[in-house]
């Protein structure tokens, strides 16, 4: 968890000695949770975020939801809910197991989740692609730049087939969404 204040917004005219506004004050968290039981498991991740500053302080100027107000508190009214100023979002939740076919190992995950792909440094674009960026977590102060907190996961099944000690065979079955 992790608090920022980004200032940098200057008001003309202000006669005060403090001549800068804080634009956001975030407090961001992540909680992740999982149980496993032998060869099964189970994960749930959340992520939640809190911009005092655009949710509850008063500002000079206005936006188009709070109808340009001045000297109120902004308006997040219509947004998205991974673009408001606040809020809580599910964001892995999935079953995992292992098992042996044939005496070849089986490893498969079902549910909300974001895969990796492969080095994300070394090519850009393809399969890592399939997990949907979010924006707003990428522009919002405070926020670790990290996939697993900038990724939005998606209703997916995952299975590795292991052919041999050195060989394995991968599945993906994704399931398309309009996702907010």
């Amino acid at each position: 968890m992790g608090t920022e204040t980004e200032y940098g917004i200057t008001v003309p005219g202000q006669t005060t000695s403090n001549h800068m506004l804080a634009s956001s004050q975030v407090v961001n968290g992540y909680l992740s949770l999982a149980y496993q039981y032998g060869d099964y498991g189970v994960l749930a991740s959340i992520k939640a975020w809190y911009d005092y500053a655009l949710v509850k302080a008063d500002h000079p100027w206005g936006n188009i939801p709070n109808g340009y107000t001045p000297d109120a508190s902004l308006s997040d009214a219509g947004a998205q809910p991974r673009s408001r100023f606040s809020g809580v979002v599910l964001d892995n939740l999935y079953v995992s197991g292992r098992q042996r076919i044939a005496a070849m190992p089986l490893e498969w995950t079902l549910g909300y989740q974001k895969l990796e792909w492969g080095n994300r440094f070394l090519v850009l674009g393809g399969l890592r692609d399939l997990n949907p960026i979010d924006i707003p977590a990428l522009t919002r102060p405070g926020m670790l730049q990290r996939e697993q907190e900038t990724r939005i996961p998606v209703p997916q099944i995952f299975a590795r087939l292991g052919l041999s000690a050195s060989t394995s065979q991968h599945w993906s079955a994704i399931r398309s969404c309009a996702c907010s």
